[in-house]
């Protein structure tokens, strides 16, 4: 396949991908004791589903990957408006990341959430510490980290350069993962804990998997696209091992490198799996991929009012409940989302006012 080719190549199946990443943090989320205090047990609800949470990183490698296929080259050769990239970043998201700030406030509001607010819609805030600890959003600290690697993506196309550079980048990266973990992040650094995900350093060889992914699709996609099947089983292995090998699930130092290994296998799996997503499924997966951020955002908004009505026990607190709490979420999420959607389009188009170029 050439260069060429392969810049203008879709691969759909990471939908997927983000399809089920969005899924499985909604339902880690909505298992969490602090938000329910459902009565299941057993190795789906005490082991699977708590561990969704590392899927933020699968979304890391991902985005990494999606804005290297549209602008690394271009980034490289300097054929890139660096104010219309940065404004495509941006209009993509803070509307709708601001209205669900306003949203907050208006429920709770004080002086000291007023500047969490302030500091989440600049979309800068992931360069502050510990914005997992925001009252306003916390699970925002996504979007915060994003926005780094959105601000720091031309250096990190630098870095990314050649194959050779991108390995070399990846094992200082892997390394600050191990420092960040043994020392830098310590209890005698902080004594109460550190969220280290949301620092750049500590997550920055998920992206810097994903660019490498990239540099690799068209080998990847020569020698594996006929044998996808076993990239698959190979994905899948790996992922069992995880939790079949204490000597992996519980080593934090082990853990964090293993976790690129599956996520990075489960793209690939992605991106030589050449089909389209269509009927009923591949719409409604295309959906979720689409709003997957959306429903990041959003889901637990909806929660705290399927819970303030009582819905989140309806049927009891077992599986049924659980299962009807989260598709509620995830409807509600998406349904939040488009109606946005919708109105920013129809007052966009009102006269005087400019069409959306992107949503």
């Amino acid at each position: 396949m050439s260069e060429a080719v392969a810049a203008k190549k879709k691969y759909p199946s990471i939908d997927v991908l983000r399809a089920v990443s969005a899924v499985g943090i909604v339902m880690m989320h909505l298992l969490s004791k602090s938000n329910n205090q459902y009565e299941l047990e057993g190795f789906l609800a005490e082991t699977v589903i708590p561990w969704f949470t590392h899927l933020v990183y699968l979304f890391m490698m991902i985005s990494a990957f999606g804005m290297c296929c549209g602008y690394h080259e271009r980034m490289l050769r300097g054929t890139i408006d660096l104010s219309s990239f940065y404004r495509k970043r941006v209009s993509r998201v803070l509307p709708y990341f601001s209205f669900l700030v306003v949203l907050d406030l208006l429920s709770d509001f004080s002086f000291e959430r007023l500047l969490e607010g302030f500091a989440e819609v600049t979309l800068v805030f992931g360069f502050l510490p510990e914005t997992n600890k925001f009252t306003v959003l916390g699970i925002a600290w996504f979007l915060g980290i994003t926005f780094v690697f959105y601000a720091l993506f031309p250096l990190f196309s630098v870095l990314t350069e050649t194959k050779a550079a991108a390995w070399k980048t990846m094992a200082v990266a892997v390394i600050f993962n191990f420092a960040c973990n043994y020392y830098f992040f310590n209890r005698d650094h902080y004594p109460n804990g550190f969220y280290a995900r949301q620092n750049i350093l500590f997550s920055a060889m998920f992206f810097v998997a994903g660019g490498l992914v990239y540099l690799y699709r068209s080998w990847l996609c020569e020698r594996l696209g006929a044998k996808w099947p076993v990239t698959i089983i190979i994905s899948m292995t790996f992922t069992v091992l995880y939790f079949a090998l204490p000597i992996i699930n519980r080593n934090k130092y082990l853990q964090y490198p293993y976790f690129v290994l599956i996520f990075a296998m489960w793209l690939i799996s992605a991106i030589v799996h050449d089909f389209e997503l269509t009927g009923f499924f591949g719409r409604f997966i295309r959906l979720l991929a689409m709003y997957s951020m959306e429903i990041y955002l959003t889901h637990m908004m909806i929660f705290r009012i399927l819970q303030k009505l009582g819905l989140n026990y309806l049927f009891g607190r077992g599986y049924i409940s659980y299962l009807f709490t989260v598709i509620l979420s995830i409807a509600g999420a998406l349904a939040t989302a488009i109606v946005f959607q919708r109105i920013r389009q129809i007052i966009s188009c009102l006269p005087g006012r400019k069409s959306p170029s992107d949503f």
